[in-house]
């Protein structure tokens, strides 16, 4: 075998190494290994009425961190709860007010990996930190920033890896960057129909890769960007009114709350339809009524805040006969 025969088969074998290990997976804008569609979601289980001696109140943001701990922001009675694995409550802070430990409607919010839990606290104008003792950290205060016009209501909320913090501002129609000190960083979406640009945009959650969805409500959408900030693509538009939150399951699968369909929808990621649920949910006696956040609990339920009828919704998803 003369040398030129052995580069071949040297390079071949290095070629035949990298589609092993995973050369073949999709990038941004291309398409996913196909997920199976889901036959139906149906209700189990409804927590409503009395939580520490006061009954939910426009329940609102969840978030699920990685031991299942569920967190509730009860915006009606302006507290944070939290709920153990088996859905049994846990523990409480808030009250109404502005100083440490006080909320203002507070809505959606997020959970990182070291257990730090981030809180869009929209009457008050800020983000604030607990940690999972739930003991008031520090916070984001929006209106303290040389201009106090700069930012409106914060909505949705994530975090990433590295400590920054994501933030929607429905009011200016923006999706802010703030650095790992709170420091603002950058505009990652301004206002606008198209490409990266978003309308009165409210969730953010994770991608379930490295990257985010924005709830860009204004716009029927849902948009996807990578963790650098750069717009991939956008989904569900044929789908979607107004969708609010989302959440991806175990499987890839993407469900997502649209307020004004009052029902969830459930996309592949790449936009495709799997399921529309419409406002009555089987097992349920009730429609849902402005529903505002969606997550996936640690058993592979769905949870789903039903705001509007003061009630949270446990799922089970339906799997499709084979």
């Amino acid at each position: 075998m003369n040398r030129h025969a052995r580069r071949l088969i040297v390079v071949l074998a290095w070629v035949a190494l990298g589609l092993a290990c995973g050369g073949g997976q999709s990038g941004p804008g291309e398409e996913d290994t196909p997920v199976i569609a889901p036959a139906a979601v149906l209700v189990d289980t409804i927590i409503e009425g009395m939580v520490f001696g006061k009954p939910l109140s426009n329940p609102y943001g969840l978030a699920v961190d990685f031991r299942g701990t569920v967190y509730l922001t009860d915006a009606g009675n302006n507290r944070l709860i939290t709920f153990n694995s088996e859905l049994a409550p846990r523990s409480e802070v808030g009250g109404f007010g502005a100083g440490p430990g006080s909320f203002d409607r507070p809505g959606y919010l997020a959970v990182d990996n070291g257990m730090s839990v981030m809180i869009a606290d929209r009457g008050n104008s800020r983000l604030c930190r607990y940690n999972s003792r739930l003991q008031y950290v520090n916070e984001i205060n929006l209106i303290e920033f040389e201009d106090p016009g700069m930012f409106g209501r914060p909505s949705g909320v994530a975090l990433t890896d590295y400590g920054e913090v994501w933030m929607s501002d429905p009011d200016k129609d923006r999706v802010v960057l703030f650095d790992n000190t709170g420091n603002f960083d950058r505009y990652i979406a301004e206002f606008g129909y198209s490409g990266g640009q978003v309308s009165s945009p409210e969730a953010i959650v994770s991608d379930g890769r490295d990257g985010f969805f924005v709830c860009d409500a204004g716009n029927s959408r849902i948009t996807r960007y990578d963790r650098f900030g750069n717009f991939t693509d956008a989904l569900g538009e044929d789908a979607l009114q107004y969708p609010v939150s989302a959440t991806v399951d175990g499987d890839g699968r993407i469900w997502v709350v649209d307020q004004a369909l009052s029902a969830v929808t459930c996309l592949d990621r790449n936009g495709k339809v799997l399921l529309e649920t419409g406002s009555r949910l089987p097992g349920a006696t009730r429609s849902l009524r402005n529903p505002a956040d969606i997550v996936v609990l640690s058993d592979g339920r769905l949870m789903i805040s039903d705001s509007g009828n003061n009630r949270l919704i446990i799922c089970h998803i339906v799997a499709t006969e084979n």
